[in-house]
């Protein structure tokens, strides 16, 4: 299945948008068992911001299967500018300079799981096989 590099971005920031709000979710629940829920809001939000630039990232590498830099990182921009808006109109104290830096954090994660998403090559000896039965069937 191999789709376009801008089909495959926006499957992967879609895949990342569900992911991270599970992980809200979750992380949440985990949360809300401690002494202090309070004090790990921040934590729980911006490890769930990760999370789903994490999988947006390899997702869309999977749903591309090479160019795993470019497609994780074309994922990462519109998963992040996904969140900027979101942040930009639910957010009564919006600071642009602190989205920005986590935007670019969440590119760099997408882009690194994007790599990491690529499939694996063949060992030489699996290659060296391959080609054997080719010239053998013929």
């Amino acid at each position: 299945m191999k789709l376009t590099l801008i089909k495959s971005s926006l499957y992967g920031a879609l895949i990342g948008i569900v992911f991270g709000a599970a992980a809200v979710f979750l992380l949440g629940a985990v949360a809300l068992n401690t002494k202090d829920p309070d004090s790990l809001t921040k934590i729980v939000a911006h490890l769930a911001r990760f999370l789903g630039a994490a999988a947006a990232g390899f997702a869309a590498s999977k749903f591309n299967r090479e160019k795993g830099l470019l497609v994780g990182s074309l994922s990462g921009v519109i998963y992040s500018l996904l969140l900027m808006l979101g942040s930009a109109f639910f957010d009564n104290n919006f600071k642009f300079f602190l989205s920005l830096l986590f935007c670019l954090i969440c590119i760099l994660i997408s882009a690194l799981f994007g790599i990491l998403g690529l499939p694996k090559a063949k060992s030489s000896l699996a290659r060296r096989k391959e080609i054997m039965k080719r010239g053998y069937n013929r």
